[in-house]
């Protein structure tokens, strides 16, 4: 029979498997204390009651900058991406941060399209080039009348 463990939070005994707990090398067979389950629960509910708390530590972790260095960035684009201008208030997801991956510098913040698109042409300026005179030759005439 497989071992067990009981969660600290629930106080089921369950499998001592890595399906049921974290890995813990602190805690009795290597395992976090409190099962999957019941962490994943208490953790969403500290992020519902502490919004900018996760906020703060998102932005730190990936980015290197905090809560407030985003929003002051977002009040200088006059809250819009720094490329199309599209008001953050229009977007379903926010400005992301733009940033360059080799040296992570953040850059700017740009709308998801942007965003992707930049990291689509591989920030490569030569494509860029051949993108524009492609929708020069392409598609103004087509979109204009």
């Amino acid at each position: 029979m497989a071992r067990q463990k009981q969660c600290t939070l629930c106080g089921r005994k369950k499998s001592a498997t890595f399906n049921n707990f974290y890995a813990d090398k602190r805690g009795s067979m290597g395992l976090s204390p409190a099962c999957k389950l019941c962490t994943k629960r208490r953790n969403a509910a500290y992020a519902k009651k502490n919004p900018d708390v996760i906020r703060n530590c998102l932005l730190q972790r990936r980015y290197g900058i905090s809560a407030a260095a985003y929003d002051a960035l977002a009040a200088a684009q006059h809250e819009a991406c720094a490329i199309c201008g599209t008001p953050r208030i229009d977007l379903k997801r926010g400005l992301s941060v733009d940033h360059d991956h080799s040296t992570g510098k953040v850059r700017a913040l740009l709308c998801q399209k942007c965003n992707a698109a930049l990291g689509l042409l591989n920030e490569d300026l030569a494509v860029a080039h051949k993108l524009v005179e492609y929708i020069q030759t392409h598609c103004i005439s087509t979109t204009n009348g």
